[in-house]
């Protein structure tokens, strides 16, 4: 009977551990289900809620592949020393000009270099040459020596310089630049720099007439005048005609900025090298202008919903030639 209730025992023993471990083995299976299955239900959420958002939120914009130039060019047109180009461009990179044809509107003696101030004999007088064009350097001298006061001219054609004395034998000086009318001063077309003459008997001009009127012309646009360049889009040689086109080495000319119009002045340097327009007298010129603007192309999301759309240009101009080029940016 010992025996027997030994082995009992132990069968009973035996059998409540296999019981005890097979049950803690499917509790713990289990368990590990419940996780991952929690663990998986919230990884859905989390991606559900992220598209969601993706979806709805629209201040940021993915930035693009690839971006792209949008060039426009506008031509236009006018007779006055300034223009201005009524337009709507967003993200505007560059204002370059293309192509010009300017005349050469201003006379040989003109409102801004007609006038002539000097000292004789301690009295001041003036000379005011009429505006015109058909003056060469011996009629400007009999000109001069006409005027009131008394001023003698005297043209040396050999080396294209003046000689002025006074009638009175006295000391005379020039006042180019403390004279009343210092503005219009006709210093440089007598060969002189902008400053006033040391008083003598007999003054000669130290360089030679220059009657071939203006040089360069600065088109500038005070929408630009922040930028390094004070707003100048090009420098124009002047021949008897001033025209283009004109090339352009540099493509991107700043950061993108908002434009909604673009006023061109176009100016000349007078003898206190300071900007001033350009008498045009009436003639017509014309200009293309090229506005460059940085755009985006078209981008969607995965789901194919347009999340970014590139801002168009917008630019209208009276009797404008407008022409569209997209270039990719290298």
């Amino acid at each position: 009977m010992g025996y027997l209730r030994i082995t009992l025992v132990v069968i009973a023993t035996v059998v409540w551990l296999y019981v005890s471990l097979e049950t803690n083995r499917r509790v713990t299976a289990i368990q590990r289900t419940v996780t991952n299955a929690v663990e998986a239900q919230a990884s859905c959420d989390k991606v559900r809620c992220d598209g969601a958002a993706r979806r709805d939120a629209t201040p940021v914009a993915p930035v693009p592949a690839a971006m792209v130039e949008r060039r426009k060019n506008v031509t236009i047109y006018g007779n006055t020393a300034s223009a201005t180009l009524a337009f709507t461009a967003t993200n505007v990179i560059g204002v370059n000009l293309l192509s010009a044809v300017f005349p050469r509107g201003q006379y040989t003696i003109d409102k801004h270099n007609c006038s002539l101030d000097y000292l004789a004999d301690g009295e001041k007088y003036h000379i005011a040459l009429e505006v015109g064009d058909d003056y060469n350097a011996s009629d400007i001298a009999i000109a001069l020596s006409s005027g009131d006061g008394p001023l003698g001219v005297v043209f040396m054609p050999m080396v294209h310089k003046f000689i002025f004395t006074s009638s009175t034998n006295g000391n005379i000086q020039f006042l180019f630049k403390t004279g009343e009318h210092f503005m219009t001063s006709m210093c440089r077309e007598l060969g002189f720099p902008f400053k006033d003459t040391e008083s003598a008997s007999e003054i000669r001009s130290p360089g030679r007439c220059d009657l071939s009127g203006c040089r360069f012309l600065q088109l500038v646009s005070k929408e630009l005048s922040h930028l390094p360049a004070r707003g100048l889009i090009a420098t124009v040689p002047m021949t008897k005609f001033a025209s283009g086109p004109f090339n352009n080495t540099q493509r991107r000319l700043f950061d993108p900025m908002c434009m909604r119009s673009c006023s061109v002045s176009i100016m000349e340097y007078d003898v206190r090298e300071k900007l001033t327009p350009y008498e045009f007298n009436g003639l017509w010129w014309c200009m293309t202008l090229e506005i460059t603007t940085l755009d985006h192309p078209q981008t969607y999301d995965t789901l194919g919903k347009t999340i970014w759309d590139g801002a168009p240009v917008y630019c209208s101009v009276g009797r404008a030639e407008e022409t569209i080029r997209d270039i990719p940016v290298e």
